[in-house]
């Protein structure tokens, strides 16, 4: 992982909000998506790393009915959730082309998480299905008020590094001379 400080990290996930904020601002409300009894739900005792695996195994396993998704924005913080919502709206951005290779992907690497206070940072590598590897980097807050005071959230995603293609198949192999 890379060892950034945790201070420009915090600027990284300002910027992405800031121009999620610009480019989506719509109100949502963390009573959008109702969980089931079986659905996992921010819970203070939860780290910052559990949150994560919590996010990737949901969209890992992502179903027609975005079961996975809506897990995944309610670990969103309430101004991610501002910033990305109503859920229609975030699960459209997520099956977009920046974040819909974590969907259904084919493995996960984490790294370490950095934490500072009520801030943390964790990488994040996924394979696709078809061999493309992504990396992420994932933004969370402890939250200091309302119904998720001290459980973890997450603020933003930002993919990181540029993609890794898989290669292409092998051709025909050359008729002999």
């Amino acid at each position: 992982m890379s060892r950034r400080s945790l201070p420009v990290a915090t600027k990284l996930v300002a910027l992405a909000f800031i121009l999620l904020s610009i480019g989506s601002a719509r109100s949502a409300d963390a009573g959008d998506v109702k969980p089931k009894p079986e659905q996992p739900t921010p819970k203070p005792e939860l780290t910052p790393d559990q949150v994560v695996k919590v996010v990737m195994e949901a969209m890992q396993h992502n179903d027609d009915h975005d079961a996975g998704l809506q897990t995944v924005f309610r670990f969103a913080s309430p101004a991610n959730q501002q910033a990305t919502g109503p859920f229609e709206h975030f699960a459209q951005m997520v099956k977009g082309p920046v974040y819909g290779p974590m969907l259904n992907c084919k493995s996960i690497e984490y790294g370490d998480v950095q934490k500072d206070a009520g801030q943390a940072e964790m990488e994040v590598t996924i394979t696709t299905q078809e061999g493309g590897k992504f990396t992420y980097l994932f933004g969370l807050t402890k939250q200091g008020e309302g119904q998720y005071k001290d459980c973890w959230m997450t603020d933003a995603v930002i993919r990181t590094k540029p993609p890794v293609r898989p290669p292409p198949p092998p051709g025909p192999n050359p008729a002999p001379v």
